[in-house]
């Protein structure tokens, strides 16, 4: 069995609740053990693109993950870049991602017009204060919303896809841009926590059997 990981597959917030831990590095280390479990006794593999794991190394670090477990995360993944000339997809498909986007970037302007319209009217009624900067965090904030909420807007997310229907293997993630263009692409598509409950089940699953073969525990 094979799996692609977006990067939603180890943050998501709500896997601390799940494996019962506090910290984002205590999720790690549980999806180290659950994969590692798994790849050995099962034969499982778990994908995730080269560049979109660059991208969950940064965040790990910034976000206090020391660099031996971020180590020791990438030696249970398999890193690879899709071939992205061999990938299709469909004419319909990219057809309704080119609609989408072109609503989205008309929303995006709508936002622009809207703060500097507001921006213009503050400072009309008020001499005190710089109105800018409050009113371009309101703008970024709408503007991830409205804008980029739901719809891949990045390399590294549209290479997760690609690999994804490279290999025919189920896309974990909870980011609903991704989500969507996978499903169009008949792709599987898995919630981390689903995914994290899976592994943790049939791991237990795994071990039962092989203790009943007179084979220790976890490896």
């Amino acid at each position: 069995m094979i799996f692609v990981l977006d990067t939603s597959a180890f943050t998501d917030p709500r896997l601390r609740e799940v494996f019962g831990v506090d910290t984002l590095e205590g999720v790690i280390e549980k999806l180290i053990e659950q994969m590692s479990w798994m790849r050995m006794c099962l034969g499982y593999e778990f994908f995730m693109p080269r560049d979109t794991f660059k991208e969950l190394e940064r965040f790990l670090i910034r976000n206090g993950v020391r660099a031996g477990t971020v180590l020791a995360l990438q030696e249970v993944l398999v890193v690879k870049a899709p071939n992205r000339r061999a990938v299709c997809i469909p004419g319909d498909v990219f057809h309704r991602y080119m609609t989408l986007l072109t609503q989205r970037l008309f929303k995006a302007l709508r936002l622009a017009e809207f703060s500097v319209r507001e921006v213009a009217t503050k400072v009309k009624v008020s001499l005190v204060g710089d109105p800018v900067p409050s009113t371009v965090n309101v703008l970024r904030s709408k503007f991830r919303q409205q804008v980029r909420h739901g719809i891949i807007d990045t390399p590294e997310d549209l290479d997760v896809v690609l690999l994804a229907a490279e290999l025919k293997a189920p896309v974990v993630t909870n980011d609903e841009g991704i989500a969507e263009f996978a499903s169009d692409m008949g792709l599987q598509t898995l919630d981390p926590v689903v995914f994290a409950r899976m592994l943790i089940r049939y791991g237990t699953q795994a071990e039962k059997a092989l203790r009943r073969c007179g084979v220790g525990g976890k490896v």
